[in-house]
């Protein structure tokens, strides 16, 4: 058996961190109920991806703090046939808002001096959101460039361009999370940028040898990306955000809550 590489190593310990930090981002609630947040989400002056990242840690306590009423709501929600899909997800979301506002209202009144005030939490959130950002995007970076390698390899041409595209969204979102990062105290955006440029690079030495002349693929598709980059309304259809599909509150059995949810420190 072939012993891995510290290479292979390190991009295991990427993915896997990258999995984990995907997983661990999956929000119960894909809005705001917490009034606090919805006022800071209002200011303008704070991501409300992070606000939702930050509430989902009460979310997750209400439904452990509650669970004898989350299970009889359940119960009881499953007897309501004559409910639409609408209807449902709605009794659903404010089930949920309901006991994340009284954790909330609770952990304020009855606060002795040590918990932060949310505004100082709301750092801590952002810190760790775009570190699980920045590392998912540079999986898919290293992802791209061994996928682009092993078709080659086996004799299979890849839609450089459709890749190119990829990359640009992976390269633009990680720098744009990298960005913010470095605005936070106490952040390791150097390391964040510093594993950006090695997924690039991962990219731009993707080099098949042939019998004739090494195809440059790498190099080939980062041309593409510099192309896009220049005029991306070109290459990528933009949409204005909104809400076409409604997303569903996560599943309320406890079984499948994720174990990782952010915590209230």
């Amino acid at each position: 058996m072939a012993i891995p590489s510290e290479r292979d190593r390190e991009m295991d310990v990427k993915l896997d961190a990258a999995d984990k930090a995907s997983t661990r981002r999956e929000l119960t609630l894909q809005e705001l109920v917490i009034p606090d947040l919805q006022l800071m989400a209002a200011s303008g002056k704070y991501d409300q991806n992070v606000l939702l990242w930050l509430q989902d840690a009460y979310v997750v306590r209400g439904m452990k703090d509650h669970f004898d009423e989350l299970f009889a709501f359940h119960r009881d929600l499953a007897t309501q046939t004559e409910l639409t899909d609408d209807e449902r997800w709605w009794c659903k979301v404010e089930f949920l808002g309901k006991i994340t506002r009284e954790v909330y209202d609770a952990e304020k009144i009855n606060g002795d001096g040590a918990r932060r005030p949310i505004e100082e939490r709301y750092i801590d959130a952002a810190r760790t959101f775009y570190q699980a950002e920045s590392v998912v995007y540079a999986g898919q970076l290293e992802e791209l460039a061994e996928y682009i390698k092993q078709a080659l390899e086996a004799g299979v041409k890849p839609d450089l361009e459709r890749f190119a595209r990829e990359a640009y969204v992976s390269m633009s979102r990680m720098s744009d999370s990298v960005s913010k990062l470095e605005k936070l105290p106490n952040s390791n955006s150097q390391q964040m940028m510093k594993m950006m440029k090695q997924g690039i690079e991962a990219i731009n030495y993707a080099v098949v040898a042939t019998p004739g002349q090494p195809i440059p693929a790498g190099k080939m598709l980062l041309q593409i990306v510099n192309d896009i980059q220049k005029n991306p309304h070109r290459y990528i259809e933009f949409k204005q955000p909104q809400r076409t599909i409604r997303a569903n509150p996560v599943s309320f059995e406890p079984a499948r809550r994720n174990e990782s949810a952010p915590e209230l420190n």
